[in-house]
């Protein structure tokens, strides 16, 4: 357990804050939430955490640096739930590269405004083996387009029909070619005809 030793409030760059901390499980009970607000890059925070089993919100503002959420939870076995709160940028870059790569035990996302990649390139492994997924929450009301941009693969992710239209509501609207990929996943045949127009009427094509 991290022990209590005041919040990060002052902490304008958390890069590899706790990378290969890998005894960390859980902060202690006083971090209602952990205060970044003032940082503007998470590049590899909590990189090969691999035992790192819960976090407490994270509050953020403008992560802007670029690569600011390189590989930020790569490797981070055990981490069942991530929740971000305030995001109002992305990195300047577009880079969400291998963000959660490798977390296999992640059941939910939450606050993490996936709209600011530039190209095709920037969701590179960013859910690789993320294969418990079943809810992705974006920031914003219902319809902001938070979501994603470029193609992204959600393979063999359990997420329900409800899931899965948070995704669709969320969708960038986009006039390149980009794929959701939804394959691997029983859930897909409740989808009804309208629910894939809410993606396809945004210019997606889906791989269900």
């Amino acid at each position: 357990e991290f022990p209590y030793i005041g919040n990060f409030t002052a902490a304008n760059n958390v890069e590899d804050l706790f990378s290969n901390s890998t005894q960390l499980q859980r902060f202690n009970s006083q971090y209602t939430h952990l205060d970044f607000t003032n940082a503007r890059d998470m590049r590899e925070t909590f990189y090969f955490c691999e035992n790192l089993k819960e976090l407490p919100p994270i509050h953020v503002t403008a992560l802007s640096n670029t690569s600011g959420l390189f590989q930020t939870f790569n490797s981070c076995w055990s981490l069942q739930s991530v929740t971000f709160v305030g995001m109002t940028q992305g990195p300047s870059d577009g880079e969400y590269f291998r963000m959660f790569r490798h977390c296999r035990s992640l059941q939910y996302i939450s606050g993490v405004d996936f709209s600011y990649a530039n190209d095709a390139g920037d969701y590179s492994g960013l859910f690789d083996l993320c294969r418990n997924l079943a809810r992705i929450d974006f920031p914003g009301d219902a319809g902001a387009e938070t979501g994603f941009k470029y193609s992204v693969s959600l393979r063999y992710c359990p997420l329900d029909r409800d899931a899965i239209l948070e995704i669709f509501d969320h969708l960038c609207t986009i006039t390149h070619s980009a794929t959701l990929t939804l394959t691997n996943n029983s859930y897909t045949s409740d989808l009804t005809a309208a629910d894939k127009l809410i993606a396809t009427n945004k210019g997606w094509t889906l791989s269900l």
